[in-house]
């Protein structure tokens, strides 16, 4: 059942809505009172002419946002299936997307060097930093939406004021590709993973490196942490996840069982 190359993005908060990729140009949405009923149907939104890279709902989970290698983002109506809107900017493949906690802006992050922000609720291109590191493969807003995180290729880690347009801090996240990041519920760690097979923690306030975390044997591809912040899950190209506490920097476990690499977790 499940096509070629998929790919998953984390359950929204309504449980009634669960959201995966089957093709390289497609999505399907499930809409059920349980997940677990037997008579899903899926409702499948086409649009896009490329890959799908990334994917993100806003707070009410009525909108899913889809990133493309066509360099669009779509916006859609996950009750009707419709296209409210498609934006456009970007000059090459758009890698990842965050929604705002707070306000309807969307982030996103691709491989011409930039990260955006833009108004939802308009279509507009909000602001726009460059990058002199290379690619952009990961976006993340703080808890209260006004810290943005960037980062990408040469393991950069950036924290931009987005709505005053300027850099707070700027980082070096290990050495190659920074393929991941995540701010804990409480903003006081921000994490990143990437081609060094490690997960560094850092506070976001000082921008310096709290801890590292090792286990990994591969590019640690995807990281996020428990709605308490008690738990940090980490994603692997080695085909595990990893889980630890970020507090102290304990390994609590490791789940294994893929056959390929993981790409996404989510609580």
């Amino acid at each position: 059942m499940i096509g070629k190359n998929p790919i998953f993005n984390r359950i929204p908060q309504l449980a009634s809505l669960l959201l995966i990729i089957f093709s390289l140009t497609g999505i399907s949405l499930w809409c059920s009172p349980s997940l677990f009923a037997q008579d899903i149907q899926p409702r499948t939104l086409i649009g896009h002419t490329n890959e799908i890279f990334g994917l993100a709902f806003d707070a009410t989970s009525h909108t899913v946002a889809s990133a493309s290698a066509d360099q669009t983002i779509r916006l859609w109506d996950t009750q009707t299936g419709r296209l409210q809107k498609e934006l456009h900017g970007h000059t090459a493949t758009i890698r990842s997307l965050a929604f705002s906690p707070k306000g309807p802006w969307l982030a996103s992050g691709a491989s011409d060097k930039t990260t955006k922000v833009w108004d939802i609720s308009t279509g507009k291109e909000v602001v726009s930093f460059s990058s002199v590191f290379g690619n952009i493969r990961a976006v993340a807003f703080s808890p209260d939406g006004e810290i943005l995180a960037s980062t990408g290729d040469g393991g950069s880690l950036r924290l931009l004021k987005w709505k005053e347009k300027k850099e707070l801090k700027a980082m070096k996240s290990g050495f190659g590709i920074t393929y991941a990041v995540a701010f804990s519920p409480s903003d006081t760690l921000i994490a990143t993973g990437g081609s060094d097979t490690v997960v560094h923690l850092w506070n976001p306030s000082t921008g310096q490196q709290q801890t590292t975390l090792s286990g990994h044997t591969k590019s640690v591809l995807a990281v996020t942490f428990s709605p308490d912040g008690n738990l940090l899950a980490s994603g692997s190209a080695d085909g595990t996840i990893r889980l630890w506490e970020p507090r102290t920097g304990r390994e609590r476990g490791t789940l294994s069982g893929h056959t390929g690499e993981v790409h996404a977790v989510g609580f």
